[in-house]
């Protein structure tokens, strides 16, 4: 793939380094997503098992166990193998034992202990090993999406070769979604090669610049802006670990925080307004915060979920992980909050136990429920403030709305922290 104006020369390192022995007192250092597993030797030794070769590793089996676990979501798949689970390719069942093997690069195969099935499943997101038999589940998407891989670069390609790889049947039509989720798969091959992200520091806008030009070839964008097909595609990308906003080094504004005395407690908020009053929780709960600024991005929860999860080694465990989310009391907020939720899964927190009475007409006054409230009907669909109302009840059983923001009013902060800590209170560990 020919380079691509503006990258940089700086090469991408996406795991942590590993030091294994080369003779006497010399050491080389391996970068762990270059490693398929660990197999322990015995005696707390370990060694490394790559493509090509094996080496002996200076920390111990156990040591190195703990490691990637936590900071790079390897998998225990027996007693004396851990393995990368971007790694496989595939499972297969293995008739004779009656369990399955897990396949990674190099067709190398390691046999998965019905023991250690679980925490895998859990990590790859599938409740059965047949669901990524013969593809693993990113392929399995990919081919849904119509990923292939194309040898020219799509950005230099002319009107003629667009239609020629990306029109319907009758090659009268491109189909932009398809031409998007290729192009963005060429980027992200030519970033695994060794080279920078060309749009290192930049947002999702960075990557439209790119692809303009080539639609712009098509003359697509008279009826309508393909942004949003852009955004959409690679959200979904990512949410099928196809490939993930940090290898773009897309910026993130950061409006999260990881705890450090109790991490495994989220309190996210909707608006960025509150990220004052979210830090002020913090340095009282030592708990993880989040303001979202409205609908939560789909890079601020990877980006969230990743360091989460580096800090909360138990954080797949049920009945572990605690959210509290600061949404408007109305159906539009409960959708934000089953938008967060959803978020925290796709990206590994598969069993966040919701404490959802925060926000609630209970904790207001009579006074701001009389003053404040937002009366829904004509401003919401029916359906949609109907299922709201069997939900929730609405306020005392009228379909009315309350801001979130009533309650995080200065005046209120006390009451509200008050509510939140006594509401936290079982679910903290120091």
């Amino acid at each position: 793939m020919s380079e691509f104006i503006g990258a940089l020369t700086r090469h991408i390192k996406r795991g942590v380094s590993i030091a294994v022995a080369i003779g006497g007192e010399n050491y080389e250092f391996i970068d762990s997503s270059d490693v398929l597993a660990v197999e322990s030797l015995g005696a707390g030794k370990a060694q490394l098992i790559l493509i090509d070769r094996r080496l002996s590793a200076v920390k111990s089996f156990p040591e190195l166990t703990k490691i990637l676990i936590k900071s790079e979501g390897w998998v225990l798949i027996s007693q004396k193998t851990l393995i990368n689970p971007a790694k496989i390719r595939k499972t297969l069942r293995d008739p004779k034992a009656k369990s399955y093997v897990a396949i990674l690069d190099s067709n190398r195969v390691f046999p998965i202990s019905s023991a250690f099935a679980a925490p895998l499943k859990q990590t790859l997101g599938v409740k059965s090993f047949q669901y990524i038999n013969p593809l693993d589940v990113p392929a399995y998407r990919m081919l849904q999406l119509g990923i292939r891989n194309i040898e020219k670069d799509i950005t230099t390609m002319t009107r003629e070769e667009l239609i020629e790889n990306f029109s319907t049947v009758d090659g009268k039509t491109v189909v932009v979604s398809v031409l998007i989720v290729n192009f963005l798969w060429q980027q992200v091959q030519y970033i695994r090669a060794g080279n920078s992200s060309p749009v290192t520091g930049g947002n999702v806008r960075s990557l439209w610049y790119i692809v303009k030009p080539v639609l712009d070839r098509l003359a697509t964008r008279k009826k309508s802006s393909h942004y949003k097909t852009l955004s959409s595609k690679l959200a979904e990308m990512v949410s099928y670990r196809i490939l993930s906003y940090s290898e773009f080094e897309l910026y993130d504004d950061n409006q999260w925080s990881i705890g450090t005395k109790n991490p495994h407690i989220i309190i996210m908020s909707e608006k960025s307004s509150h990220y004052y009053f979210l830090r002020e929780l913090q340095r009282t709960t030592g708990a993880s915060i989040l303001a979202s600024g409205g609908q939560p991005s789909t890079i601020t929860s990877e980006y969230f979920t990743t360091e989460f999860k580096k800090n909360v080694p138990d954080y797949w465990k049920k009945d572990t992980v605690a959210v509290v989310v600061l949404v408007d009391y109305d159906p539009f907020g409960w959708s934000l909050f089953d938008t967060f939720i959803g978020d925290l899964k796709t990206f590994g927190i598969k069993n966040p136990s919701c404490i959802n009475n925060i926000i609630v007409p209970e904790n207001y006054t009579q006074s701001d429920i009389d003053q404040n409230h937002n009366i829904l009907q004509g401003h919401v669909s029916v359906s949609m403030l109907k299922k709201w109302m069997k939900r929730t009840n609405g306020v005392f059983g009228k379909p009315w709305g309350l801001e979130t923001g009533t309650l995080l009013l200065p005046r209120n902060w006390p009451k509200t922290k008050e509510t939140i800590l006594s509401q936290l209170k079982p679910w903290f560990k120091s």
